[in-house]
């Protein structure tokens, strides 16, 4: 069995060529073979019916945000569904699904300031990534949603510059730190710097120490902290949970 995004026209291109059997799912276009309509919202988990091959299969409680979450628990509900298991069991699952690591990974609170700031890790680090990520932040219904991303390598950045540039149209503030290298030398003259300067509502911070700073002296309530990156931020966003402002 092939299990593709039927919303999408780059994949259905792709396995036009394929072996086997080819199962679609959506929310779209309802001639995918797992629909998912009726969807609502709240604090940004969703709640949908699925529609297989046009006929009612489950109704899907979301414990994790974000529209592209429901792409991914209709492709979870077609697995499940063609190895034999049934719908209770299928919704039963993916409702008890918190979060894989480092997807939107919820760390904690800023600690010791008189508002109330979650405080949440994600590996994003694709500008699609960033986007779909934050959209789904959003939904979650904060007053302001503030990103802290660190790119990851020279080469990726220069190449996806302006993408990047464009990602985080659904953060409200946007804070920049140094690139994470990894194996690389910055022979592309890119920097954090640039990134900041060309996007809208983003700052660049040399230290994570002032940054630290900055987000507890700035720290209002309905606020909602996203620290994003494939690099060494995961440390950053374990210590900023754990240690006091």
């Amino acid at each position: 069995y092939i299990i593709i995004n039927g919303d999408d026209d780059d994949v259905l291109e792709s396995a036009m060529d394929c072996h086997g059997t080819t199962l679609t799912f959506g929310i779209q276009r309802e001639n995918c073979d797992y629909f998912g309509k009726n969807i609502t919202y709240e604090n940004g988990h969703a709640a949908f019916d699925v529609y297989k091959n046009g006929a009612f299969y489950a109704h899907i409680f979301l414990s994790v945000p974000g529209e592209h979450n429901v792409y991914n628990a209709l492709a979870c509900v077609a697995a499940a569904d063609i190895s034999g298991i049934d719908a209770k069991t299928v919704a039963d699952g993916i409702h008890t699904f918190v979060g894989a690591g480092r997807r939107m990974e919820y760390k904690g609170h800023l600690k010791n300031t008189d508002v109330t700031v979650p405080v949440y890790d994600d590996f994003g680090h694709h500008p699609s990534e960033i986007k779909t990520t934050l959209a789904g932040a959003r939904r979650l219904g904060g007053k302001r949603l503030r990103c802290v991303y660190q790119p990851h390598t020279y080469s990726r950045t220069a190449a996806l510059f302006d993408d990047f540039c464009r990602a985080f149209s659904d953060a409200d503030e946007v804070y920049f730190i140094d690139i994470y290298a990894a194996r690389e030398q910055n022979t592309f003259g890119v920097s954090s710097e640039q990134l900041a300067s060309n996007t809208p509502n983003a700052t660049y911070f040399a230290s994570r120490e002032a940054l630290f700073a900055h987000l507890c002296r700035s720290a209002s309530d309905g606020d909602i902290l996203v620290i994003m990156g494939a690099g060494d931020i995961a440390r950053f966003a374990n210590e900023i949970a754990q240690k006091d402002c």
